[in-house]
């Protein structure tokens, strides 16, 4: 957040550039998931960003993970001062102005069933930590419509 939001601080983007370089040394090993499943169909189907695909995706993801993560959600939401980890990537993405509606980029219902059943194909999808069906992608859809503000994502299933 701190080199979002100050650009010209060159430690913060250093740290940046390193946390980059670990996220690609673990997912090149560990596979992606759900939130990547996403970004993808988003990305071919409505033009979004990879990087803002995922930001729309993470919260709801990470919810609907929950149950699975375990100790580790815990360490996150720890180190962000939240309840949840899902609440930690909420709190990050409103931080990074990201914090947008769906509805933005994918107009409607059709629309957004077009990018479940994309995303139902990707291979993300049985590397995600708990396993997901098409109900499940069309929840998460429906629930990336509504802002969080920073907070809890309203979504459980």
């Amino acid at each position: 957040v701190r080199a979002y939001r100050e650009p010209t601080d060159r430690a913060a983007r250093t740290w940046c550039l390193i946390a980059s370089c670990q996220a690609a040394i673990a997912f090149n090993s560990a596979n992606l998931g759900l939130a990547h499943a996403f970004a993808a169909p988003l990305g071919a189907l409505h033009h979004v960003g990879h990087g803002l695909g995922n930001a729309l995706a993470l919260p709801v993801v990470t919810a609907f993970n929950a149950p699975s993560l375990g100790a580790k959600g815990e360490v996150i939401a720890a180190a962000f001062g939240t309840k949840t980890a899902a609440g930690a990537m909420s709190k990050v993405r409103h931080a990074l102005d990201l914090d947008i509606s769906l509805d933005k980029y994918v107009p409607d219902a059709d629309a957004r069933e077009k990018v479940a059943q994309a995303a139902s194909r990707s291979g993300q999808v049985r590397m995600n930590p708990r396993l997901a069906d098409i109900d499940d992608l069309r929840a998460m859809l429906e629930a990336m419509r509504t802002p969080t503000g920073g907070a809890e994502p309203a979504f459980t299933r």
